[in-house]
């Protein structure tokens, strides 16, 4: 629950502040007095719900309305002529699943959050993928369980750059505080989201790392049995060995096609192991 209240940080403007609450059937109830009995209005009537849209959402219900970016919950349920209790923080619209035919599942970046009820692990992982695929996707990803398998699969599964485990969202996601990401509001969606990082951005990004290269082989030992030398694609190594009699091991092509012949003709060599 407090990684919920999270939403309230700034009013919400915070990219990886929680956008949906996927709640398990079995707590669903619960879940729902908690949010509540902490100054939370739940909004479920499909009319009121139709009108919340209007004031987050713009005209065409595809992104967000900057007009209410980091407005407070009392602010927004006024423009969109609904009555809420004083003090009141956040405001969660109850809708079934996450898709365009419910569009507040999109970002808001205001105390906004819709609440979905899931029937189980499986319906709850398609419900968050859901909502990552509404523009969230490479973002980041909550889960709240003590469940070390459930935080695993949560983790490989989501298309999330950031996989947070009880951990607030905000403040989470923005690294540092709950955890050892480098902090920065700057944050990458990596190839899920189409940007050049998954990190989050730091003066590292920055830098031009430049570098100065002489050449040489690249010196590739294989170390088998004692005095037996391996290199791949390279015998120009031989030239640095101080022995009395080598071995030259290979494949019967290398003999067929005189390649044998040609390191035996250079280098001196008295034996040919054809293996």
């Amino acid at each position: 629950m407090i990684s919920s209240f999270q939403k309230l940080f700034d009013n919400g403007m915070i990219c990886s502040s929680e956008q949906a609450a996927i709640v398990d059937a079995a707590i669903y109830d619960e879940v729902k007095a908690e949010f509540e009995a902490h100054q939370c209005v739940i909004i479920s009537k499909k009319a009121d719900i139709a009108k919340l849209e209007k004031v987050v959402l713009n005209e065409a219900r595809i992104a967000i309305n900057g007009a209410i970016v980091g407005h407070s919950a009392i602010e927004i349920a006024e423009k969109a002529g609904l009555k809420v209790p004083e003090g009141t923080k956040m405001l969660l619209a109850e809708i079934p699943d996450a898709t365009m035919e419910h569009p507040l599942a999109l970002e808001k970046l205001s105390p906004v959050l819709i609440l979905i009820k899931s029937d189980g692990v499986e319906d709850g992982f398609k419900k968050v993928e859901g909502v990552l695929n509404l523009g969230g996707i490479g973002h980041t990803a909550v889960i709240h369980t003590e469940n070390e398998e459930l935080q695993l699969q949560y983790g490989i599964r989501m298309k999330a750059c950031r996989v947070l485990v009880n951990s607030p969202s905000a403040e989470g996601g923005i690294g540092n505080i709950y955890n050892n990401m480098i902090p920065s509001l700057t944050l990458g969606c990596g190839s899920h989201g189409h940007n050049s990082i998954s990190h989050n951005v730091s003066s590292f990004d920055l830098l031009n790392v430049k570098t100065l290269s002489k050449r040489r082989n690249n010196m590739q030992w294989f170390r088998v049995p004692t005095k037996i030398f391996f290199e791949k694609d390279s015998i120009t190594y031989l030239h640095h060995i101080e022995a009395d009699r080598v071995m030259l091991v290979c494949d019967p092509g290398m003999v067929q096609f005189g390649y044998a012949d040609l390191v035996k003709r250079n280098w001196n060599l008295t034996a040919i192991d054809q293996q």
